[in-house]
């Protein structure tokens, strides 16, 4: 994938707040990025960033970022504190 700084994400209030990010979703139907803490939300607390922002919160998402393609989501294993890209399937 590409990492452009000013590119629009969407998260949710609680990771602006300082949750950990431990989920990353890349929809390439319509180019979105989706970065989520490990906490039930609804449609209410989803804001947009820039991806730069995303990034500074957890700098390692970078590397995710360039590694992931499609079809693939990336996951925070916290017992290793690394991330891990797994296969994903998005339906509308």
């Amino acid at each position: 994938m590409r990492y452009i700084p000013n590119e629009v994400a969407i998260t949710t209030q609680s990771v602006l707040d300082g949750m950990r990010i431990t989920h990353a979703y890349y929809h390439s139907t319509d180019g979105i990025w989706e970065f989520f803490p490990d906490q039930e939300w609804d449609y209410d607390d989803l804001r947009l960033v820039a991806m730069e922002e995303i990034v500074n919160k957890d700098y390692r998402l970078l590397d995710v970022i360039l590694k992931m393609t499609e079809q693939k989501a990336a996951i925070y294993d916290k017992d290793k504190q690394r991330w891990v890209i797994v296969p994903y399937s998005y339906n509308d």
